[in-house]
Order: C-alpha cells, then structure tokens, then sequence
C-alpha cells in the first residue's frame, strides 16, 4: 500500500485499529486518514460500534428494545389512524409499563 492508493481495505483497517500492522503500514494509512473523510468517518463508527459492543448488557438491550418500540409507535400513528392503531397504542402502553 502507496501513500495516495485508493482506502485502505476493511482488513488493513482492522489490523490498524487492532495495532497489528508493520509500522510502515500503520504510518501509510495514518497518511491516509489525514486527506480522506470517508475513511475517518468509517474510523469513527467502528470505535462508537466497539465502545457500545463492549457496554452491552442485558439492561441495556432491553432499553434499547423499549424506545425502539416507542420509536416504531410514534412512525405508525403519523403513518395511520383509525380504531386498529388506537387498540394497538394501548397494549403497547400496558406492555411498556
């Protein structure tokens, strides 16, 4: 891999991230971060991605299944109306309780 080569593949970046390449390597894709957006933004998400991996827990799933659920409500009642949403707002009401 040249300095200026197209992105680095997810493999050379895994082994960045994981401090698993030779250091000319690991200077190369440094080059790289410092000139391409793409690749920073990528770089970002995967530490978010690991950091949350790495807090993940039981309680924390659940919560997140709740305000999914809460965000998939809110997405029907401004997409329908009618007796059936209302019905299925009030289970999801006792079920969230």
């Amino acid at each position: 891999m040249r300095t200026g080569d197209v992105c680095p593949s997810w493999e050379s970046l895994l082994s960045y991230f994981q401090s698993a390449l030779p250091e000319s390597d690991a200077a190369v894709i440094d080059d790289h971060f410092s000139s391409c957006d793409l690749c920073i933004d990528i770089a970002r998400a995967a530490h978010e991605r690991a950091l949350a991996l790495e807090n993940w827990s039981a309680r924390s799933h659940g919560a997140a299944w709740k305000r999914e659920l809460v965000a998939r409500a809110v997405d029907e009642i401004s997409h329908g109306t009618g007796e059936q949403l209302a019905e299925r707002l009030k289970i999801w009401q006792r079920n969230l309780r």
